[in-house]
């Protein structure tokens, strides 16, 4: 009974220090406007994880992890440029990235007819050549 109590203890204790977690919350707005931007994309790369903000720019993530100097965490929005930042100076931050506007130049569009040729398929003659017999097996 004592080796079992010993071994459930030593686990117990093993889940809570591989267990620990650190919450990420902040706000994605635009640089110019300081309008939140909903939907915008949070990635940590190394740990394969992430999130997406709400409708007011705000987030949540949580995060499992031993080492928090290696991990880089990106932000991203449609139209914006990605902004990198280690986890360790997004905790010292003040928790609102600004993300620049970013604009993309296009090439100019051309948009031509084509002719088509119409083919008709299928049978041609209103009468079959043989018997034809449906729903028998």
């Amino acid at each position: 009974m004592k080796k079992f109590s010993s071994t459930l203890l030593f686990l117990v204790v093993i889940c809570f220090c591989y267990g620990q977690s650190v919450n990420l919350i902040g706000t994605i707005v635009d640089n110019n406007t300081k309008q939140p931007l909903p939907f915008g994309t949070i990635e940590v790369f190394t740990l394969k994880t992430g999130t997406i903000t709400d409708k007011n720019g705000n987030f949540v993530l949580e995060i499992i992890t031993n080492d928090l100097t290696l991990d880089t965490i990106v932000f991203s929005y449609l139209g914006y440029k990605a902004e990198k930042l280690s986890i360790n100076d997004f905790i010292k931050s003040n928790k609102i990235i600004a993300l620049k506007e970013r604009t993309i130049t296009l090439n100019e569009v051309q948009i031509t007819s084509k002719n088509y040729k119409t083919v008709l398929l299928g049978v041609k003659d209103k009468k079959p050549r043989s018997k034809q017999y449906t729903g028998l097996f």
